[in-house]
């Protein structure tokens, strides 16, 4: 008598031969599950500079440690803080 084995995503019985694949943690799914993974909830950052909600397509850039949008990056001197001769 077999082991059943089961899928780690849908919990449904892996059949002997079947095509599968080992994760990370030991256990094994189907390569083509037939139960959808659940998609993240949509929920967007916040930038501390404006408030504003960060969309997906927003140009972004990290400042200290916070994402924040590239229009509200804080101006910095450039370092040696001289111009070019002219």
């Amino acid at each position: 008598m077999e082991d059943e084995v089961s899928c780690a995503l849908c919990g449904l019985r892996i059949a002997p031969r079947k095509d599968f694949v080992f994760r990370v943690d030991g256990r094994i799914e189907h390569v083509k599950c037939p139960v959808p993974a659940p998609k993240p909830p949509n929920r967007d950052a916040i930038c501390p500079a404006c408030s504003m909600p960060i969309r997906p397509t927003d140009s972004v850039a990290k400042e200290g440690g916070e994402v924040v949008h590239v229009r509200c990056l804080t101006p910095r001197p450039i370092a040696g803080g001289a111009g070019l001769p002219a």
